[in-house]
């Protein structure tokens, strides 16, 4: 009995160790089985831009032992990444132009979905001048050399993106063949692509022509281009946007044109943040530095609008039978041979100032000069200060 009684008692002891034993070294190899958080956060999140090859990666928050990550692109198999904490990577694809709808996973062991994300992946058309038009143009590796190239490729996406490298290239671009539309190109790419921190500049030495030609574009984004010594070919000016809607130019330099930087011809709902300077044309023209004729809702965001001459009227901007036009640029030091050294308003409806207009030049309306009864609504809130020739006529 004794001899009983004593089994017993091991057994129980045994029983209490083997709890002490699970209680301070517990099995985390199956988080959900305990209670334990699975809501890792798995990024990217939202829209990103990146190479379509070799690979791509993300991030993870919290390390999951026995737990993997799996990735799923434009409804594809799952394939497992490659991990090491915090930093996922699917490596050997190769994906074409736009975006890819991307689904990564977190399971466990048993294929069990503990946390998933969905994100949109979107391949460039890059260009350098180190580049070739005949090489596939989705990876840094093998860009593209010119502009013209990169957005032909990326035209019939829902949105397709051109990065530059920052250098210096010989052609613009022609979007007058074909409807263009929602693009967005980027220039002053660094680093391999890694970073941007300059300028791709086109100059086009004086040859005469378009640096840009938007003919009937639909919502398209220029962002850190240099446009340089283009125009007059055909009187023509550098940036010529022409019965065209939502044209964003950002971060953008235009000089040297010879017949003038910037033509809004019939275009809606077109926003400018760039700095025109030092655009002489060298025959008759209106508006040397910005034009906007019969069009509405056009913004001059910010910016400096400086040392352009007109042969004619308006140095810096010209109005003319436009609608909705606001201005908020810095408009100084231009001239004009006749009327509107800064400004030349012209049978327009609805234009505010709100920028500065100094030092401005021409015999009448050094600053800004209107039609008066033929020009509705003229708010100038800017101060008009320090113009030859009268601040506002």
């Amino acid at each position: 009995m004794r001899n009983l009684y004593e089994l017993i008692i091991f057994a129980v002891i045994l029983s209490v160790l083997t709890s002490c034993q699970l209680l301070f070294n517990p099995d985390f190899s199956n988080k959900s089985a305990i209670g334990g958080n699975t809501s890792t956060s798995l990024n990217p999140s939202g829209d990103v831009i990146g190479p379509g090859a070799p690979s791509i990666s993300g991030t993870y928050n919290e390390y999951l032992s026995g737990y993997n990550i799996f990735v799923s692109i434009d409804g594809g198999t799952y394939t497992q990444a490659s991990e090491n904490y915090p930093n996922w990577t699917l490596n050997n694809i190769n994906l074409k132009f736009g975006p890819h709808k991307v689904i990564v996973q977190l399971q466990d062991s048993g294929g069990n979905v503990k946390s998933s994300n969905i994100f949109v992946y979107n391949v460039p058309a890059y260009v350098a001048a180190y580049g070739n038009d005949s090489q596939a143009g989705n990876t840094p590796s093998a860009a593209f050399a010119l502009l013209q190239t990169g957005a032909n490729h990326v035209s019939n996406l829902t949105k397709g993106f051109v990065f530059a490298a920052a250098g210096t290239y010989s052609q613009g671009l022609d979007f007058s063949s074909a409807v263009y539309s929602n693009i967005v190109i980027q220039g002053g790419w660094i680093n391999n692509f890694q970073s941007r921190n300059g300028t791709s500049v086109i100059n086009l030495n004086g040859s005469g022509g378009y640096i840009f030609n938007l003919d009937g574009s639909l919502n398209i984004t220029i962002d850190g281009i240099t446009a340089e010594n283009g125009g007059e070919i055909g009187n023509v000016s550098g940036v010529y946007i022409n019965c065209s809607t939502n044209i964003t130019l950002t971060n953008m330099i235009i000089t040297g044109d010879l017949y003038g930087g910037i033509d809004l011809i019939g275009s809606l709902s077109n926003n400018i943040s760039a700095t025109v300077i030092n655009n002489h044309p060298s025959s008759s023209q209106n508006g040397a530095g910005i034009g906007i004729y019969l069009g509405c809702t056009n913004t001059i965001i910010n910016g400096i609008i400086s040392n352009n001459y007109a042969t004619s009227t308006g140095g810096g901007i010209s109005v003319f039978k436009a609608y909705n036009t606001t201005i908020n640029a810095m408009v100084a030091n231009n001239n004009a041979s006749t009327s509107g050294g800064g400004i030349y308003i012209s049978y327009a409806t609805n234009v505010i100032i709100n920028g500065p207009v100094i030092n401005n030049i021409a015999t009448s309306g050094g600053g800004i000069f209107t039609n008066g009864l033929d020009d509705f609504n003229i708010v100038i809130n800017g101060p008009v200060v320090d113009n030859t020739g009268g601040n506002i006529f």
